[in-house]
């Protein structure tokens, strides 16, 4: 005796004419995307080591100034190219 299929009278639903029209209508659609940056972005990756005391007063500091450690290095990092400017600009040009 063959089995029955509980499922045979029962259609995907995904394939039923409404289904396929709001799938095209939906992959057309233009959707906005992240709008073009406008400047230099932050692309570049490096690991730093840190003691773990060094790194707990980072982290007390960017706390305190309500940004992450990420944030509070870079802004240490170009005070510091900003101080050493032309000794940078110097170099560039000797090489």
């Amino acid at each position: 005796m063959a089995k029955k299929n509980a499922l045979a009278g029962i259609k995907n639903p995904a394939t039923t004419p409404a289904a396929a029209s709001f799938i095209s209508e939906a992959d057309t659609e233009k959707r906005p995307g992240r709008p073009a940056s406008k400047g230099e972005t932050k692309s570049r990756r490096t690991n730093i080591l840190f003691k773990p005391s060094t790194y707990e007063d980072l982290q007390t500091l960017a706390l305190l100034k309500r940004t992450s450690v990420n944030e509070l290095l870079n802004q240490l990092a170009e005070e510091a190219v900003a101080q050493n400017r032309s000794d940078i600009d110097r170099f560039n040009n000797d090489f």
